[in-house]
């Protein structure tokens, strides 16, 4: 008997009869027809065929299929392609657009078409070797899915993906949550990359019933830690792809997109499995999406185009059209998220560029339409509040108090009252969401120096890094542990931007990032704050000579605030280390660099006293932000902070009537600084400024940029008179993407400022599934 025939008694091929598609495949009879017209396959095409069909929706790759079909016979790799051929030709598909069997470059094939097995069971035993992966794991495995279950919610065809949302077919979208089939599990995923690890666990995950809300979590489960699995890159699009979400079941993901920077994001829909992206709310000005419930509608933040409307809608993944259901502030950053055990209420938290106004986490309800829903809890000694995230049993939220570098996490019941804090870490924090058995979050945060995920663990407080650089905006799917994230990928760069017209200048371009600067008082050199050796440094630029030269050599840990002594031959800076705040101060004439302080807590800013030698620093201290006093002997380099009553988030230094005095931005009320004596910290002035971030001094005034808030790249620069408060506009800069928490410096003549922009947004969405326990 030859080998063919063999194969298919001993392994029962020869019975097993499926339908793919809209097509009837008989194995046995080496057959597969529609509609009454049968095409024959060769015994190794149709081996291929169900090899493919065993794993719908997972790439095989061609080695596996060599291996499985032709095992130790040597042939060449063409083989499979020959037979690939032979299976689109019996299903009529199309290379460009498949809607059976889609080729994954350079790697395998996967079939996407819907499959259903009749009669004997699938050959090859997946379901045990799921199991088995399950439980080399160590996670539980769940109930193997029947074989006679159709594959619901599998990723779209690319022909369906390219379709808009009212045209593609049902089978391209993400199931509903409360869709009864299970889904398939892929237990393999890209050998080839080395992504063994990461799809074994999400196969074992992807195996449980129908996503639910109140699905138990086995106690030894539950509040331990948690690691993460290799990180998989799935949108590579040229532009930019933020604020990523996925919805319920864990396997479908909705983000923001810009093609190119300074574009209007939009809205997309993509499979974790690398289908093509369907956009949603096709022309709006899409951003910031959250999902219903049961996963059938993404709410988002809308925009006219010119920024002064701004409104809070819903969009349904079948192409169901966009509905406003709340007005939002203009100019604005605004934060959603959809209560997952209660689809008729939304979380809301928005932040107005510039706004002294408190801002607090609100909720929406609705009834015969969408209303603000009575909401009340306590105050924190900061009232901003932002990025409101519901735990998975809809009974508490979880959000960020206080704006970023100095951010920490915070939580309250649905029902408010009091609030419950979650961390301590004063640090720069970029999204978290809860793990799916509410004992504890992912959170993005650079408290160690680089921004990374962390995982808290609320029973014990404790924070544990994942492992995944450069990361921000995590998201968690249900109760399948898959995790989203961006992969921040962009580059700043120092810009001289002249006020009275006349083209932009690049300061020391690289290849790297640059940040907060410094400029001496006669222009001639710029000291800033840079990545471009991959570390994180204090560079020095040299105008007239145009060379950039390293100055420190830090090992670890962030470099933030640089700001030169009033003689030009130190620069005081603060470095963010291991948890740690430490001040240091690099002497040019020595060429090196040595820490002077540590504060107890957070760090913020310093800035030399008027005798140029003692330091006045902005620092955590117990209960807030504090103004410290720094004093060092002539003769001495290291101080001890020693906290003053003076509240402070900001310290700087200016002269006010003739006289030394300290500018103090108050925490917690962005816009408002108070001017008080250096001497004897007597308040200059009954009540504080109005005044913008970012805000520099400049003589007997603080220039202040007003960006709009809305992505235009438009800012007003104004000047505040420090004696009377006056305001003066002094000029409409355009064009300018200013990078978060850069500032500016002013040039000697006033005519120019140089302020580190936004020059390159790559950022990627990310994929890595989440094991608890370190299962």
């Amino acid at each position: 008997m030859p080998r063919a025939a063999d194969q298919r008694s001993r392994d029962g091929s020869h019975r097993q009869q499926l339908d793919v598609g809209a097509f009837h495949v008989d194995a046995g009879a080496l057959q597969v027809e529609s509609g009454g017209q049968a095409t024959r396959l060769k015994p190794k095409a149709m081996a291929v065929l169900l090899a493919l069909a065993r794993e719908p929706g997972v790439t095989v790759s061609r080695d596996e299929l060599l291996d499985e079909v032709w095992g130790s016979v040597h042939v060449t790799p063409g083989v499979v392609g020959h037979a690939i051929t032979a299976l689109r030709r019996a299903f009529g598909d199309d290379l460009e657009r498949p809607g059976y069997i889609e080729t994954i470059p350079r790697i395998g094939y996967r079939l996407i078409a819907q499959v259903q097995w009749l009669g004997a069971a699938e050959a090859g035993g997946s379901a045990h070797e799921a199991d088995g992966e399950a439980t080399a794991a160590g996670i539980d495995s769940p109930p193997a899915p029947s074989p006679s279950v159709a594959i619901e919610g599998s990723p779209a065809t690319t022909a369906a993906a390219a379709a808009t949302p009212a045209e593609a077919p049902e089978d391209t979208r993400p199931a509903p949550a409360d869709s009864a089939p299970s889904r398939a599990a892929p237990r393999r995923w890209l050998r080839p990359l080395a992504m063994v690890a990461l799809l074994a666990a999400a196969a074992v995950l992807l195996l449980a019933s129908p996503w639910r809300r109140d699905a138990e979590i086995a106690p030894a489960e539950a509040a331990a830690g948690v690691t993460a699995g290799p990180v998989r890159r799935i949108t590579f699009a040229p532009g930019s792809e933020d604020h990523p979400r996925l919805n319920p079941g864990g396997d479908w993901l909705v983000y923001s997109r810009r093609d190119r920077l300074g574009d209007p994001p939009g809205l997309f829909l993509q499979s974790l499995y690398g289908t093509e992206a369907i956009e949603l709310a096709a022309g709006d000005h899409a951003e910031r999406p959250a999902w219903s419930p049961d996963g059938r509608e993404i709410a988002y933040v809308w925009r006219a185009a010119d920024g002064t409307r701004c409104e809070i809608r819903v969009t349904s993944i079948d192409g169901g059209g966009q509905q406003p259901i709340s007005d939002c502030p203009a100019r604005s950053v605004v934060y959603l998220d959809w209560n997952p055990a209660d689809a008729d209420q939304i979380a809301y938290s928005a932040i107005i560029a510039g706004s002294a106004a408190d801002t607090r986490v609100t909720l929406l309800r609705r009834g015969e339409g969408w209303a603000w829903e009575p909401f009340e809890y306590g105050y924190l000694e900061t009232a901003v509040d932002l990025y409101p995230r519901f735990s998975p049993d809809g009974r508490q939220i979880a959000f960020r108090g206080n704006t970023n570098p100095t951010s920490d996490l915070y939580s309250v019941s649905t029902s408010g009252g009091t609030v419950k804090r979650l961390t301590t870490l004063r640090s720069e924090i970029l999204g978290f969401d809860w793990l799916p058995d509410g004992s504890g979050l992912v959170l993005s945060s650079n408290h160690e120096g680089h921004r990374a995920l962390y995982a808290l663990d609320l029973a014990d407080g404790g924070i544990t890094a994942l492992g995944i650089p450069d990361a921000s905006s995590p998201d968690i799917g249900g109760t399948v542990w898959n995790l989203a994230f961006q992969l921040d990928a962009r580059r700043s760069a120092l810009v001289e931007y002249p006020l009275e017209g006349g083209p932009r200048r690049l300061l020391a371009p690289s290849s790297g990032s640059d940040f907060s600067a410094a400029m001496s008082a006669d222009d001639s050199r710029l000291v800033f704050a840079s990545d471009r050796d991959g570390s994180s440094q204090l560079w020095l630029l040299d105008r007239g000579e145009g060379q950039a030269t390293r100055l420190t050599r830090h090992e670890a840990g962030m470099v933030e605030a640089p700001v030169l002594s009033a003689d030009g031959r130190r620069v005081l800076y603060v470095l963010r280390v291991q948890g740690r705040h430490e001040l240091h101060e690099f002497d040019f004439e020595r060429g090196l660099s040595q820490r002077v302080a540590e504060a107890s807590a957070s760090l913020r800013n310093a800035v030399y006293a008027s005798d140029d030698r003692s330091i006045w620093y902005a620092g955590w201290s117990d209960d807030g932000w504090y103004l410290h006093a720094c004093r060092r002997p002539a003769d001495g380099a290291v101080c001890s902070g020693q906290r003053t009553p003076l509240q402070a988030f900001r310290v700087e230094r200016a002269t006010v009537d003739g006289r030394t005095a300290l500018l103090l931005a108050e925490a917690g009320s962005e816009g408002r600084v108070a001017v008080h004596a250096e001497d004897d910290l007597r308040a200059l002035r009954d009540a504080p400024l109005p005044i913008d971030e970012p805000w520099q001094v400049v003589g007997d005034a603080v220039w202040s940029l007003h960006s709009q808030g809305d992505g235009s790249g438009i800012a007003t620069l104004q000047a505040y008179a420090l004696r009377d408060g006056e305001v003066t506009r002094l000029a409409t800069l355009r064009g300018l993407r200013l990078l978060l928490g850069g500032g500016f410096q002013v040039g000697s003549d006033r005519r120019h400022l140089v302020l580190p922009v936004l020059t390159e947004n790559r950022t990627d969405v990310g994929v890595a599934t989440l094991r608890p326990n370190g299962g």
